[in-house]
């Protein structure tokens, strides 16, 4: 009960941040931990209530940057139910459509074995470079593998 209220509170302060900025069509989670950052574009609409798409939702909008990660969601995107989490960085272009129930996320949060799962987070997790282009220039996603 206490992470819901810090979380809707924290979703609070995010909306009054973007106050005619960005739309927020239910409750998103956005939140970045500390040495890491999101920056949403002007005119972005984020789609978290049951009835704000016809496909039907299965969880709310949750952006989250961590470890460091760093989050760039360009100008006049749509997000619906979708999660976007990083720990090394995500780049979403302007015009982007990210449609309900999607996981974009730049690291793997643990490898299947079950020895490395018990070192270091840090050095456990594989981060990988996501990038999508504005839509007037493509319509192509990009997922490459950092080295």
């Amino acid at each position: 009960m206490i992470r819901f209220i810090c979380l809707y509170l924290s979703y609070l302060l995010r909306k009054m941040k973007d106050f005619r900025k960005v739309r927020y069509n239910g409750f998103t989670v956005v939140h970045s931990f500390a040495g890491s950052s999101i920056q949403i574009g002007k005119g972005t609409t984020f789609n978290s209530g049951p009835l704000s798409n016809l496909l039907g939702l299965y969880q709310r909008c949750i952006v989250v940057a961590r470890h460091g990660g760093k989050i760039r969601i360009g100008e006049n995107c749509g997000i619906s139910g979708s999660t976007i989490y990083s720990m090394n960085s995500i780049d979403v272009g302007n015009d982007v459509l990210v449609g309900g129930n999607c996981k974009i996320i730049d690291n793997d949060f643990h490898p299947l074995s079950c020895e490395q799962r018990t070192e270091n987070r840090e050095q456990r997790t594989e981060n990988r470079e996501q990038r999508t282009e504005n839509r007037e220039q493509r319509t192509e996603c990009y997922f490459n593998e950092a080295n």
